[in-house]
C-alpha cells in the first residue's frame, strides 16, 4: 500500500477570505499536480482532508481531475 500526501494549495489571506479558501494561484498549482497524478495513473482508494476550506477544495480538485469514485471526507470526522 502506498500513501500519497498532498499539501493544500496556496490560500487567500485571512483579510480577504476568513475561511482561507484557495487563491487562484493555489487552484492552478493544485490542478497541475492533480494532472501529474492522472498522467502517472496514481491509484486512489480514499481521499481525506483536514476539513479546512483550502484542504477540502484541494481534495475536491483531485477527486474531479482523477475522476475517482472513492470515499471523500474530512479525516477529522473519522477520528471523532
Amino acid at each position: 500500500m502506498a500513501v500519497y500526501l498532498v499539501q493544500h494549495g496556496k490560500s487567500l489571506p485571512k483579510e480577504k477570505d476568513p475561511a482561507k479558501g484557495l487563491s487562484e494561484t493555489g487552484r492552478q498549482e493544485t490542478l497541475k499536480i492533480a494532472d501529474v497524478a492522472l498522467m502517472y495513473q496514481v491509484p486512489v482508494s480514499i481521499i481525506a482532508h483536514s476539513g479546512k476550506t483550502r484542504a477540502e477544495q484541494t481534495a475536491r480538485i483531485f477527486k474531479d481531475i482523477l475522476k475517482v469514485d472513492v470515499p471523500w471526507r474530512s479525516w477529522m470526522a473519522s477520528v471523532r
